[in-house]
């Protein structure tokens, strides 16, 4: 899990505990997580899957957010926009405070328009650049902004020389 990610998704569902008001210590929160664990972008969902299971860990055996654990409940997409759209609709449905997912950006362009009506989606992928003032959230630098930074760097660079 990347560093960024590693310290923004904590606070966020920090964020969603206290919005909820999680009743007991004994009952988890559970955060939906759409990814793709089957398919063919499953090698990309796995290891955000293992890298969410491991911050469940450490987050709990800390002794939760506020004394309330976590919990994961992880969604699969199946690598298809189609699916994520329909399990984006199924969760929207319960009203959580927060949506995680996808890994792939076909994924997060298809179930963002129905997440924002209902919860804060944290979109897993780099290749999302949310509107400015969009109730949408990036775990990572979107390719977006790294593009329009590293031209800046390549071209400090190239007019110093290579070496």
């Amino acid at each position: 899990m990347s560093r960024s990610l590693s310290k923004v998704l904590p606070a966020m569902v920090l964020a969603a505990v206290l919005a909820n008001g999680a009743a007991t210590a004994a009952e988890p929160f559970a955060i939906p997580v759409i990814l793709p664990l089957t398919g063919n972008a499953a090698f990309l969902g796995q290891g955000e899957k293992r890298s969410l299971e491991i911050q469940e860990k450490v987050v709990n055996d800390g002794g939760g957010i506020n004394g309330t654990p976590i919990h994961y409940a992880f969604n699969d997409d199946q690598s298809s926009p189609q699916v994520a759209v329909q399990l984006a609709n199924q969760i929207a449905a319960q009203h959580p405070s927060v949506i995680l997912g996808s890994a792939i950006v076909a994924m997060c362009n298809a179930m963002t328009p129905l997440t924002c009506q209902r919860a804060d989606p944290v979109l897993l992928s780099p290749g999302i650049h949310p509107a400015s003032g969009a109730p949408v959230f990036t775990s990572f630098v979107s390719t977006h902004d790294l593009a329009s930074r590293s031209s800046g760097i390549i071209a400090v660079v190239a007019s110093r020389g290579s070496r």
